[in-house]
């Protein structure tokens, strides 16, 4: 990346300090992006990795609804989930008024995003801080420990082993996150509850 000598010539002897600088920064950006993509790389690394809060293989929380901040249906993160979406939750209507509440209306579809809206019953993966948040104020739904990723408690989001104990549940009829029904009144679906410990 060299300015020409023409151009040299016409814009004078600052041109060569000129075309340092350009130089110079051409090589440290050149840097940087190799610096984001080995950080990209041992990030998939690790996301192959990835552990549930009982320290074993993290499994599926939901492909129906598809789930995921990456929405491989898996409660993982990466670089740019700001919202760390590591927590499997069965949701209920109390929890998806709170979000709602909070701007957050996650009953409502977007198709454009393949987002059919969730009800009562459906798994899906929070963010960890607005689960936190509900559990706060009486408000956390269940959560499918096997599902949850490790760093949920790990993550420095105030969430102990403890909390997610008292909120867990067990989905075996719900396991893959399959939605149940799709009759009733209005075509509204129905889940079947899951057992609770």
């Amino acid at each position: 990346m060299r300015i020409t000598t023409d151009v040299r010539r016409e814009h004078g002897p600052y041109t060569y300090v000129l075309d340092r600088i350009v130089f110079s920064v051409y090589r440290w950006l050149e840097s940087c992006v190799k610096k984001v993509n080995t950080s990209s790389r041992l990030h998939l690394a690790a996301l192959d990795a990835s552990r549930n809060v009982h320290g074993g293989q993290l499994e599926l929380c939901s492909k129906d609804p598809l789930t995921g901040f990456d929405r491989s249906g898996y409660c993982r993160t990466r670089a740019d989930d700001t919202g760390s979406h590591v927590l499997c939750a069965r949701v209920t209507t109390e929890f998806l008024e709170y979000s709602k509440s909070k701007g957050n209306n996650l009953m409502r579809a977007a198709p454009q995003f393949g987002f059919p809206g969730l009800t009562d019953g459906d798994r899906w993966c929070l963010c960890a801080l607005r689960w936190k948040e509900a559990l706060n104020v009486g408000k956390a739904p269940p959560v499918v420990l096997d599902a949850t990723h490790a760093s949920a408690v790990e993550g420095g989001f105030g969430i102990s082993r403890e909390h997610l104990l008292e909120h867990s549940t067990r989905g075996s009829d719900r396991q893959q996150g399959k939605r149940e029904g799709g009759g009733g009144e209005n075509g509204a679906r129905t889940a079947k509850p899951t057992a609770e410990l």
